[in-house]
């Protein structure tokens, strides 16, 4: 129990979701979206109120032909790497995905809508999930570098901001020194984590070690 005690805590202060009552807010995702385009490393430069560095996803595509994303973040010193796996909706647009992450199972899978993307060089992500009595909300801004030009970000804020979802609440997530991190991010298939709480899609330890996972079969 205290293992999943310290998870939680640690990771409501690290994904960067918000609180709000009343229902999600009416966004528009991109439209001929293609999902293939939208494989592999993206990093976070801005997300909602996180207190992470290091923040990066991969999207990949199985020998099955299933999608999948994996997060890698560093929040306060600890490594943690989680593997979801992408949902597509009948009759909803592909960039209207929802992810089924192992942490956020008992809440059930949340929804990854990509408002905009060129596929080559920046993305933003939108999140809502229905809970009791409000939702919860989170915002990212992606980058298939660790920077954008600002007035890209800026732009993609006040794509954000035009919704109704407001655009201060983005927090800037240091990227610097993390692409001497990029073996932890991208070493999805080895199983080797002494020490680790994990499973089969997650893994977690405190300290300057490799978190690794392994793939779903």
């Amino acid at each position: 129990m205290l293992p999943t005690f310290i998870l939680l805590t640690l990771l409501s202060s690290s994904y960067g979701h918000i609180l709000r009552m009343g229902d999600c807010p009416d966004v528009e995702v991109m439209r001929n979206f293609d999902m293939d385009k939208f494989l592999g490393k993206w990093f976070v430069l801005q997300k909602f109120r996180t207190m992470s560095n290091c923040m990066a996803e991969e999207i990949t595509k199985d020998e099955n032909g299933d999608y999948h994303i994996s997060e890698f973040l560093v929040p306060l010193g600890v490594q943690i790497h989680q593997r979801g796996k992408v949902e597509f909706a009948k009759n909803e647009p592909k960039s209207a995905m929802r992810v089924d992450y192992p942490i956020t199972t008992p809440l059930g899978s949340q929804n990854y809508w990509v408002l905009d993307t060129d596929y080559t060089s920046y993305a933003a992500v939108w999140s809502c999930q229905k809970i009791l009595f409000g939702h919860r909300q989170s915002a990212q801004i992606m980058s298939r570098t660790s920077d954008l030009p600002k007035e890209k970000i800026r732009e993609l804020r006040q794509k954000f901001e035009s919704y109704g979802i407001n655009e201060h609440d983005f927090s800037f997530i240091d990227q610097k020194k993390c692409e001497s991190n990029d073996n932890k991010r991208s070493s999805i298939n080895e199983t080797n984590c002494t020490g680790c709480i994990k499973n089969s899609n997650f893994a977690m330890k405190v300290g300057p070690v490799r978190i690794l996972t392994k793939r779903r079969r």
